[in-house]
């Protein structure tokens, strides 16, 4: 095999708590995770020259080590005794610094695909343990589907698929730093924690609206305060139509899930083009 081109997809949170704070700025999470149908495509090639070329079509990007794409696939190549150069370009269409994984994907990604390039057999175990090295979301991202993930990222639990449903993202003109929120972040500080039983409850019944209702982040109020339009965002969502509406990650795109096709895009266009938040999609769950 000389080539694989692969996608490279998008996470939410259907409800993210953070039980606790290590010493070393990790946190104790305990998250539902979600994919959606909304994706970075990667090519990753064997080249005859050697070492690791990065090509990406965003410029501020990096495409040296301090990108995990890059970092990830050093790694391999170092560990499994890969002497063929690595070739990878990332077409990236999802936001960057916007709480949907775009680069734990894309990591994730080059890990799957450096796999099954090299016929490495690894494990999904090993897969996992080898994600968890660089990142907290890599390991979901290498799953599939909704997963309940605790811990530092390391405890994955797959779940029943949600209901297919349609799903609005909206990322404000805003850059939020994960590392500076997972600094400054006081578990402390948390007011109302997600209802993660009731959601798991709510997936295995397959009901929509209540998995729409029970939709909670913690870090939400912390990112607001940085970023003022989120709260606008959720109720524009909600006023739309949505079945509930939360923010991703440590963010800032808000998403909302609805059972209308109709009502989704509406609120996407109503968002683009009304309230001119360019970064703004309309997907659906995978």
């Amino acid at each position: 095999m000389y080539k694989l081109e692969l996608k490279s997809y998008a996470k939410i949170n259907l409800t993210l708590d953070v039980l606790g704070k290590e010493a070393d700025n990790n946190f104790d999470f305990k998250m539902i995770m979600q994919k959606v149908d909304f994706a970075d495509d990667i090519v990753i090639r064997k080249m005859k020259a050697s070492g690791i070329k990065l090509n990406t079509n965003l410029p501020w990007v990096p495409t040296d080590n301090k990108n995990l794409v890059y970092k990830v696939v050093e790694k391999i190549k170092k560990e499994y005794n890969i002497e063929d150069g690595i070739f990878i370009d990332i077409n990236k269409k999802i936001p960057v610094a916007a709480g949907l994984g775009g680069g734990s994907t894309n990591a994730a990604t080059a890990i799957l695909g450096m796999n099954e390039l090299f016929d490495l057999k690894l494990s999904e175990e090993e897969l996992i343990k080898l994600g968890k090295q660089f990142d907290s979301d890599i390991p979901y991202c290498i799953m599939d589907g909704t997963c309940l993930v605790e811990g530092n990222g390391d405890k994955i639990t797959p779940l029943k698929d949600i209901p297919s449903c349609f799903v609005v993202l909206c990322k404000p003109d805003v850059i939020v730093s994960t590392k500076e929120v997972h600094k400054n972040f006081d578990p402390a500080h948390i007011k109302v924690h997600p209802k993660t039983d009731e959601m798991i409850e709510a997936i295995n019944e397959g009901d929509l609206k209540k998995i729409g209702s029970l939709l909670c982040n913690t870090m939400e109020g912390y990112t607001q305060s940085m970023c003022h339009e989120i709260k606008e965002i959720k109720e524009d969502m909600i006023n739309g139509g949505a079945l509930g509406a939360s923010m991703s990650g440590s963010g800032a795109t808000v998403f909302g899930l609805f059972d209308n096709y109709e009502k989704a895009q509406k609120v996407k266009d109503y968002l683009k083009y009304n309230k001119y938040i360019r970064e703004t999609f309309l997907v659906k769950t995978l």
